[in-house]
């Protein structure tokens, strides 16, 4: 369940740096780009996939966040089974916070 979102469907973020001063804000409607943050920042120490969270377009919507300034790192794992190969988890870095009233206090 997301927090921080608005009247108007759009939810507020505010990324801040290592001392915690948060460096800049971005909003996002509801859209997979915002499923997929807030799967990030709820699995921040894991991360995340796509077989464990689905969603679809996953590497379009890490693309985009990765535009927005985030910082996400990208970890190749191997799978097994009928079609063996590899897939991406993908960790979020960044601190970043949902406000509600778009005030990162």
């Amino acid at each position: 369940m997301t927090i921080g979102i608005n009247h108007r469907g759009a939810t507020q973020y505010w990324v801040s740096d290592p001392s915690n001063e948060v460096s800049f804000g971005f909003t996002l409607r509801h859209s997979r780009m915002r499923d997929v943050l807030d799967a990030l920042i709820q699995n921040s120490a894991t991360g995340c996939n796509f077989y464990d969270t689905p969603a679809p377009r996953w590497a379009s919507s890490i693309h985009r966040l990765r535009k927005i300034g985030l910082d996400i790192e990208t970890v190749r794992e191997k799978h097994g089974g009928d079609y063996p190969g590899y897939h991406a988890r993908y960790v979020l870095h960044s601190r970043v916070m949902c406000c509600p009233k778009g005030d990162p206090q």
